[in-house]
């Protein structure tokens, strides 16, 4: 009986023991589908993970200082930010503290912190393979090429409702009719495209398409919405996407009122293509980026915006050729601006004009760092606007022609090379 007992405590001794190493059973983490290698193993402490901050967040594009009088950190994206303490459970961002189920810990000289932060302090994604015992996180702005093929599926539509439901990765859209009006759609049931509801719950009228890579959309058609607020045509997440030979807008005009709706939208796309593009108002923007990367307009034309033909915020990259922007009124010039960088060549920027004193290239006063401006080939005439920018933003304008322009064009602030100045106005 004795004997019995005795290897029955030696048993539950060696079993309990096992329990601490399996709860610390090696964890993989993956950012946007890289493996990452940290120098200090990632913990799991009441059923959360901590991480190495210092790779991670560099890794997200962050940047990290340390301050050892005080065993606290900060990391920085942009305009957002985090700051933390190691042993204390609450962090701050840029608008609220952040409670914290445990605290940030220190291990091995390195700083540990929560998954969660991650996800609360700069927008990503943050998931739990338990099968694998693994970590997944995608960055706000991480668009999954991955899942594209060589080869497109060609679907033809003929009405709002199927070209809502034809979208999705691997696909050239052909549009078959005429007009298609998105107000006008029925049932759609498509997880790439997100119906937007308002404060009431109620549809708003916005439907977004997310995460959609290698997709076109062709025709000699338009694609319009009867919502003056919602975005025509608004992308998310998405990557190497086409619109070719669309006319795209409001159907109402608003006289009294600013549209608040853009024509096109691209929040955290990379690789878009606009060519042979009409994208007329009353839309806000004519084309809006959001950390938008490789965005290309050619042989198009964007008029009739309220706010400005092109808006570029948050480290956005655009090309544009051969376009012509023209009657774009009421607030903003031309082009609004932050952080951002834009080259336009052989274009022709005409019947632009601006409110007050708004530059005809605006830059928005929170701009955290300086935009760049590039314009080349370009004739700018009939435009009225208080003057060409402000101090932060530095235009370079090569072999431009600028005619019968009802404005102040201040030389010592851009930089003109071999450009012809005709500034009465006709």
């Amino acid at each position: 009986m004795k004997k019995t007992v005795l290897y029955l405590l030696i048993f539950s001794i060696l079993v309990l023991g096992c329990i601490p190493a399996m709860a610390q059973e090696e964890i993989s983490v993956y950012l946007n589908n890289e493996k990452l290698v940290f120098d200090v193993t990632p913990l799991v402490v009441k059923e959360r993970v901590l991480v190495p901050m210092r790779l991670i967040f560099e890794k997200l594009g962050a940047t990290v200082q340390w301050y050892p009088e005080t065993n606290s950190a900060t990391a920085t994206i942009g305009n957002k930010n985090l700051s933390f303490s190691i042993n204390s459970p609450l962090m701050q961002n840029q608008s609220r503290t952040i409670k914290l189920d445990v605290p940030v810990m220190a291990k091995g000289g390195r700083t540990l912190v929560p998954l969660r932060a991650i996800s609360e302090a700069f927008g990503s994604t943050v998931k739990w393979n338990d099968e694998s015992k693994s970590v997944i996180i995608y960055s706000e702005d991480f668009v999954d090429f991955s899942k594209e093929k060589p080869i497109q599926e060609t679907v033809k539509v003929s009405d709002a409702t199927e070209l809502l439901n034809a979208i999705g990765s691997n696909k050239r859209i052909i549009l078959t009719k005429d007009y298609y009006n998105l107000s006008n759609a029925g049932e759609v049931n498509n997880d790439y495209v997100e119906k937007e509801t308002s404060f009431e719950g109620s549809f708003s009228g916005q439907y977004t398409i997310k995460n959609v890579v290698n997709m076109s959309i062709e025709g000699n058609a338009e694609i319009a919405t009867d919502e003056i607020n919602s975005h025509v045509l608004y992308f998310k997440y998405c990557g190497k996407i086409t619109l070719s030979g669309l006319t795209v807008g409001h159907t109402e005009p608003a006289d009294s009122y600013r549209c608040e709706g853009d024509v096109t939208r691209f929040d955290y796309c990379d690789t878009v293509n606009i060519e042979n593009c009409n994208l007329y108002g009353c839309g806000a923007v004519g084309v809006y980026g959001l950390k938008a990367k490789n965005l290309l307009i050619t042989n198009s034309k964007i008029y009739d915006c309220t706010f400005s033909g092109i808006w570029l915020t948050e480290n956005s990259e655009a090309q544009v050729v051969k376009t012509e922007i023209f009657n774009c009124n009421l607030w903003s010039g031309f082009l609004r601006i932050d952080s951002s960088k834009i080259v336009l060549d052989n274009c022709n920027i005409h019947h632009i004009t601006c409110d007050n004193q708004v530059t005809f290239v605006d830059t928005l006063s929170y701009a955290d760092a300086p935009s760049e401006v590039i314009i080349n080939n370009t004739v700018f005439e009939n435009n009225t606007f208080f003057d060409i920018a402000d101090s932060n933003t530095k235009i370079s304008f090569n072999k431009c022609s600028f005619n019968y322009n009802n404005a102040n064009i201040n030389i010592k602030d851009s930089i003109f090379s071999d450009c012809t100045l005709t500034l009465e106005k006709q």
